[in-house]
């Protein structure tokens, strides 16, 4: 088994440093999440208008390594998922059997959401690299040890920073308090003075983002709100069965189908309710969000890294039969995916697999439209760009990040929705020279900006059938 656990290990390399080279050779630009990120990783600080900071302390750390480009940018993005591969190995091995371990991290590692997540740098990655770190420290509590304070603690302060960097890890210890209930406190395995010791382990880590909001009038959980919207429609329980079979997407068809089965055969077993409980605030919450009113597949993926374990121990305890050739079918299936996004990634496009849709056209043109912008500053002696939608916001302050120029936004319905409203918005001064970017050949905003040439045309083909299209606008504010 140690041989195989090294051949395993060098197969989580292989797959890490294959999404790093894609990364590097990648003619994508990063989303526009992405970017907003990378610009509040420029200003640190222990909160922000839409999350907490990690995100921004991470980018902030590797693009100080490795420069201020993608590379920078993104270079945490697959290191964390082999973290996070490694630790679900051990808490696997530690829970059931080192053949639960080396499943579990394969399963991790080919995860279709992990594959993503190795390319795009997002909240979620972190997030779920410090529920894995608490995972490793409360494991021993589903075989029925006692944990010492100091380790209810720690397991704790990692739960808080799981919450400082995505606030739905707050699922982590609503999972403990219902196994409490279902069957901690009746094997006596975890006390309320042990939940509580949990809770202030939390609340160390997460004081510096609290007192940011206090500071900042909790401008965080208003936007939490706001992306509730649970009065936004009628309800259906289609779209909370539509929500559940989105989990596919998420763990691959064939594992997920093998999560269901493992839920099922497993939940008696007084060891297993552990993860079961774990995994189910998060379905259960983003379920009855999504018969309200809408929720994405990913609002719930603080669920897989307990669904992960079990199903790895339910293969892994009996590894024959229909439960090996469907584990390894899963696993295949999924690697095989993951090999794809990263022939995808590296060469920019899916090529005959490429849906109508063609959802990569979002990340294509824009320094084309950066090269056609920057000669524009310098001949107008430009000190403002105006952009009027968050995502040219968000890639120009990227574009022109080596420029001595800012970018600010028009909030047209005077109501802040996002950072860049809140951090840059739009505050006319007369005599400054500005560039508009829209979509129009007609400027608008003339009773603020003295438009003294023609617009730039920027357009650039962003998929076999699309274009996108921008105009510069060149003026003096009044």
């Amino acid at each position: 088994m140690r041989q195989a656990e090294k051949t395993v290990f060098a197969v989580l390399i292989g797959i890490t440093v294959l999404r790093l080279v894609a990364i590097m050779l990648t003619p994508l630009a990063p989303d526009v999440e992405e970017t907003q990120y990378w610009l509040w990783s420029q200003t640190p600080d222990a909160g922000y208008f839409t999350k907490p900071p990690m995100i921004a302390w991470v980018i902030g750390l590797t693009t100080a390594i490795a420069g201020n480009g993608v590379v920078g940018m993104k270079l945490a993005a697959p290191l964390i998922q082999l973290v996070s591969a490694l630790l679900i190995g051990r808490i696997a091995r530690n829970f059931s059997s080192p053949h639960a371990g080396i499943l579990a991290s394969l399963i991790w590692i080919s995860l279709p959401a992990v594959g993503l997540g190795s390319f795009i740098i997002s909240t979620d990655s972190p997030m779920l690299m410090f529920i894995l770190a608490a995972l490793f420290v409360l494991a021993p509590l589903a075989r029925g040890k006692v944990l010492a304070r100091h380790e209810v603690l720690l397991a704790g302060i990692f739960a808080g920073l799981a919450m400082m960097s995505k606030y739905a890890a707050i699922y982590l210890p609503a999972g403990v308090v219902l196994w409490y209930l279902w069957q901690g406190r009746r094997d006596m395995r975890l006390n309320l003075p042990g939940i509580g010791i949990f809770i202030i382990g939390m609340l160390i880590s997460l004081a510096p983002n609290i007192v940011w909001n206090l500071m900042n009038s909790f401008v965080t959980v208003g936007h939490l709100e706001h992306n509730a919207d649970l009065d936004g429609g009628s309800s259906s329980v289609l779209r909370s069965l539509g929500f559940l079979a989105a989990q596919a997407g998420i763990a691959g068809p064939l594992i997920f189908g093998l999560v269901i089965v493992a839920v099922i055969s497993l939940w008696r077993d007084p060891a297993c309710r552990f993860w079961i409980a774990l995994a189910a605030p998060a379905l259960l919450v983003i379920s009855a969000q999504a018969y309200f009113s809408t929720a994405n597949a990913n609002w719930a993926v603080a669920s897989w890294p307990p669904l992960v374990v079990l199903v790895a121990h339910f293969l892994g305890s009996r590894w024959q039969g229909w439960r090996r050739g469907w584990g390894m079918a899963g696993i295949g299936v999924n690697m095989g995916l993951a090999l794809i996004l990263i022939i995808v990634t590296a060469i920019g496009s899916a090529g005959p697999l490429t849906p109508a849709s063609d959802p990569l056209r979002r990340l294509r043109g824009w320094q084309d439209h950066a090269d056609t912008l920057t000669p524009l500053i310098v001949a107008t002696s430009a000190t403002v760009i105006i952009t009027e939608r968050r995502g040219h916001a968000a890639y120009f302050h990227w574009l022109l990040r080596d420029l001595d120029i800012d970018v600010e936004i028009v909030d047209a319905n005077g109501v802040t929705e996002n950072h860049f409203e809140a951090a840059h918005g739009w505050q006319p001064q007369p005599g400054r020279g500005v560039i508009l970017i829209n979509g129009d050949p007609v400027p608008g905003h003339q009773q603020l900006i003295n438009f003294n040439a023609a617009p730039t045309s920027s357009k650039v083909r962003i998929s076999s059938k699309r274009h996108r299209h921008l105009y510069f606008h060149p003026g003096i504010e009044r």
